[in-house]
């Protein structure tokens, strides 16, 4: 996920709904888990 996240910053614009993906994909995999 560091080397995505970086990748991600280099675009501020989609910085942030890339962001809201993948934290929203985290508490979504642990519920699953």
């Amino acid at each position: 996920n560091g080397m995505l996240l970086s990748a991600i910053h280099t675009e501020k614009g989609e910085e942030k709904l890339n962001l809201v993906m993948v934290s929203d994909a985290i508490p979504a995999g642990a519920k699953l888990c």
